[in-house]
């Protein structure tokens, strides 16, 4: 068991690595946690919209959402990291928008982060008898998923209202 720790670090610092520089493979392959998808009236993923995103989901309570084109039809996006805020928490997923310019519809898919799984995984291993531990480490999870599962829906919520018309626009 003691080799589990340094492997779950290991993971950390990967990981790290690869959503630091962006890396398309890490943001586009994983386990989906979180797919909702938004009409977005024939726009590409455009630097205007990649900055009104990275405008928009800066500033609050909580760490800023920052978002990176790796393609016409591709755009990252994770919680920026090492950002000291009022309200944080160890994010479980890393997020991922996918443009279809058929459907002019995109996909805001989250992905597992690799810590996440490797330290559930060793949790769940390290403490299959401690019942009660398992339950608040789920209820944690709990919250931060649905923390962040409102944030990515906000993001497909802003897709579809981007480039609009103001009298079109319902509020939020």
């Amino acid at each position: 068991m003691g080799y589990l720790i340094p492997i779950v670090i290991v993971v950390l610092f990967v990981e790290l690595i690869l959503s630091g520089s962006w890396n398309r493979f890490y943001f586009t392959f994983g386990l989906p946690l979180f797919v909702r998808r938004a009409q977005c009236d024939n726009q590409l993923l455009d630097d205007a919209l990649i900055a009104a995103l990275n405008k928009e989901f800066a500033g609050s309570v909580g760490p800023d959402i920052v978002f990176n084109r790796l393609g016409p039809a591709l755009c990252a996006f994770r919680e920026k990291l090492f950002q000291f805020t009022l309200f944080t928490y160890t994010p479980i997923m890393h997020g991922i928008i996918v443009y279809d310019p058929r459907t002019s519809q995109a996909s805001v898919i989250g992905h597992a982060n690799w810590f996440f799984v490797a330290f559930v995984a060793v949790f769940i291993s390290m403490s299959a008898s401690a019942g009660e531990m398992l339950v608040v480490i789920f209820g944690v999870v709990g919250v931060i998923y649905f923390v962040q599962a409102r944030r990515f829906r906000s993001v497909s919520e802003f897709l579809t209202h981007f480039g609009r018309d103001e009298s079109e626009v319902q509020p939020r």
